[in-house]
């Protein structure tokens, strides 16, 4: 569920933001720091939006990211035989690595460090996510559940959700 936070914007939790929207990115990025670009507002032109995560993988400034590239193609009929709940992007799924100033371009992004740092296997698990292609889900699996799977933060209780949705808003 923080997920959803994390797609609209918000810190995940057990992380520091080492950049924030507004400011510029002061220190060199680190293994393992979370990038959160953000790809688009709201139809109606509101700042709210959805942001594209990827994760710093290297030394190289590369950023590893869970994507899903749109077809195009025109589908007379939108229903597609998918499990229940699901919600299906049309496109090609990938997994791929993009230098970090073209995956951050001229957007707005922000950047995370997790607070208990990165796994022991950090590397390997990058390696082993570049040979995978998962099925893309706006909802259950997008760029932010595969982000954070690298990481290994763990999903949040639907009681953590409420309580920092409302955190949140107070602030």
């Amino acid at each position: 569920m923080d997920k959803f936070l994390i797609a609209l914007g918000c810190a995940p939790k057990g992380f520091t933001t080492v950049k924030g929207y507004n400011e510029k990115l002061t220190e060199e990025a680190k293994l393992g720091d979370l990038f959160l670009v953000k790809e688009a507002n709201s139809s109606d032109g509101s700042s709210l939006g959805y942001y594209q995560a990827g994760v710093y993988c290297s030394e190289d400034r590369d950023i590893i990211l869970f994507t899903c590239k749109s077809l195009n193609i025109h589908v007379m009929n939108s229903s597609f035989l998918l499990p229940e709940g699901s919600l299906y992007k049309p496109g090609l799924p990938e997994v791929g690595k993009l230098d970090v100033d073209v995956f951050c371009g001229d957007k707005t992004f922000v950047v995370h460090r997790k607070d208990k740092g990165i796994p022991e296997n950090f590397t390997d698990k990058v390696q082993i996510a570049k040979r995978k292609v998962p099925v893309y889900d706006a909802l259950h699996y997008n760029s932010i559940h595969f982000a954070l799977e690298l990481l290994e933060v763990e999903s949040e209780t639907i009681k953590d959700f409420i309580d920092r949705s409302l955190e949140i808003i107070e602030n």
